[in-house]
């Protein structure tokens, strides 16, 4: 399974790209920061990033397919991979642009805008983040 690819983005993926669209709307240069408290961050992983105490892997990425029928299914699910792996993930599917990962100062890319806009019509019509898709 290759999760950093934009068709297996889930919950996790969806919900940090409207977050960081939110945060860009408002920034200032179109360049925003990202409150380190609004990631989820495995520790071991970044730790120059954890705010957090500890890290549970239950925690990790839920990918499309984790939440099916009502049923959790955790073949879907990276215990180790955190909102700063999401991010880095949304770089590489070339829907942002980390300025400074240190930082944490992202830019949105015209591709990015567009599955933003899309993924905000899904939420609209009351579309969960877990449910969108590209194709949605």
């Amino acid at each position: 399974m290759e999760f950093n690819k934009i068709e297996s983005f889930g919950k996790d993926h969806w919900s940090l790209l409207a977050l960081v669209e939110n945060l860009i709307v408002d920034a200032p240069n179109n360049i925003a920061n990202i409150p380190r408290n609004r990631m989820r961050c495995n520790g071991d992983s970044h730790p120059n990033h954890s705010h957090m105490s500890s890290w549970n892997p239950n925690w990790g990425t839920r990918l499309q397919g984790y939440f099916t029928d009502g049923e959790k299914n955790k073949d879907f699910l990276l215990p180790i991979h955190d909102d700063w792996d999401c991010l880095l993930d949304l770089q590489e599917a070339e829907l942002i642009e980390i300025v400074s990962f240190n930082n944490a100062f992202i830019e949105m890319t015209k591709k990015g805008n567009e599955i933003a806009s899309q993924l905000r019509a899904f939420k609209s019509t009351g579309g969960q983040f877990a449910q969108f898709s590209i194709d949605s």
